[in-house]
């Protein structure tokens, strides 16, 4: 194997050494290099390139280690989902490798379990290559449901460009057979290059994988609201995002779902209810779309730092969610194992440590948890403490904030002329 004439490195993150991997492999990292192509990664397993479908993402983390390479590298972290099918259950060898026309470098390996026997099922049906012959068959599937995000009326193919209401006669575009159903008026960007942070790619909890395999089995269908940047899809489930991603089966926005009512046996959405405006909305269109005895999960943020694309905006209590979904039944309402409070706790401890000078990190470093609630407490009430002169940046306490207070004074009438001006920020 060459090595490279030039600077090429990384960091292989997940899957670590041990893990337990199914037919869907979740690969995580960073590669910083000079004039490295975002194309030249290749994933192999036991030395085997392999089906992959991959996407770059920002790593302030990266950034912060490596300044002199974060100018030509803005997004030096990358996740992939990587297939398995055809390899059997046992150990094998994961790699990344960069490469840059006939040189190669291994950017990080480890060597993994597979055992797919016990998991889910859905994985081994999803695909990573959504390819032109997909995303017609993925149309002519959703033909029949879409509706008219204005007037709810049935649509048809106007052209191989566009679709139609047969009612008011709107128009939509198709991009790569990918219906574009957004409103005119919308106020969120479609554009993906404006997004502030990447939308999610995580694996489905076993919960959602579930239900995903009892309607595969019944020929159901399920939409995934809000799906993020997903890197594989199947046949049975529509992906529905704000932005346009490379397995993106209807691009809307989530407050407007332009389906047809009951069109769906499963409808599902993760952490997608405090990143939009009106999630009472959102939750009384995921129940319209949803049939008669068709399941809803939905996963919510509760006591979670500000974050996310498009913005943060409803954080939801246990009782909000079942006051939205009031035309549901509720099987259960609990946190998940990753919504447990030391999941909160981490990540808010997490962003203050990284977001402070080394002197007053090694001060929070040494405190035991005794001694560290005993000088929370001495600060909330105003009495000498060791945090005293612990300072959060203003992005951080407004990401962290137990609360905000507004203090405001209502405009005064419009006159003929004047434009009508917003809140930002």
């Amino acid at each position: 194997m060459k090595s490279f004439r030039q600077t090429v490195f990384g960091f292989l993150d997940s899957p670590a050494a041990g893990q337990t991997v199914n037919d869907l492999m979740h690969v995580q990292g960073w590669v910083l290099g000079e004039r490295l192509a975002p194309s030249g990664l290749e994933f192999r397993i036991d030395g085997t390139a392999v089906p992959a479908c991959f996407c770059h993402m920002e790593r302030p983390d990266v950034a912060r280690a490596y300044p002199a390479l974060a100018s030509t590298n803005p997004e030096p972290g990358f996740v992939a989902a990587v297939s398995t099918q055809g390899y059997a259950d046992g150990e094998h060898t994961v790699a990344c490798v960069a490469r840059v026309g006939e040189e190669v470098r291994v950017i990080g390996q480890a060597r993994i379990c597979m055992r797919k026997a016990d998991e889910s099922t859905f994985y081994q049906r999803a695909y990573t290559n959504n390819d032109t012959a997909r995303r017609r068959r993925k149309l002519e599937l959703l033909l029949p449901i879409l509706a008219c995000p204005r007037c709810r009326s049935s649509v048809a193919m106007f052209s191989r460009t566009q679709i139609a209401c047969i009612a008011c006669h709107q128009t939509f575009p198709l991009m790569h057979d990918v219906p574009v159903m957004v409103s005119t008026d919308t106020e969120y960007p479609v554009d993906a290059s404006l997004l502030k942070s990447p939308p999610s790619n995580n694996p489905y909890p076993s919960t959602v994988l579930e239900v995903l395999e009892q309607v595969h089995a019944q020929d159901g269908l399920a939409l995934d609201v809000g799906s993020g940047r997903r890197l594989f899809g199947a046949d049975r489930l529509v992906q529905l995002e704000i932005c346009a991603y490379p397995f993106t089966d209807v691009v809307s926005q989530a407050e407007g779902l332009p389906f047809r009512d009951e069109s769906f046996d499963f409808v599902f959405s993760l952490a997608v209810t405090e990143h939009v405006k009106r999630p009472w909305i959102l939750a009384s269109e995921m129940q319209r779309v949803l049939r008669r005895g068709g399941t809803v999960i939905v996963d919510s943020a509760f006591l979670q730092p500000l974050h996310g694309y498009p913005s943060h905006y409803f954080n939801m209590t246990h009782w909000a969610l079942r006051d939205l979904f009031e035309e549901v039944d509720i099987l259960s309402l609990k946190p998940r194992d990753h919504q447990h409070p030391w999941f909160a706790l981490r990540w808010i401890l997490d962003w203050v440590l990284s977001d402070l000078a080394p002197a007053q990190r090694s001060l929070l470093g040494r405190l035991t948890v005794e001694r560290f609630l005993e000088q929370l407490s001495k600060y909330c009430q105003g009495q000498t403490n060791q945090l005293a002169d612990v300072r959060l940046s203003e992005e951080r306490l407004q990401a962290l904030a137990a609360g905000f207070t507004l203090h405001g004074r209502r405009r005064p009438p419009l006159l003929p002329g004047d434009v009508q001006s917003t809140n930002t920020g």
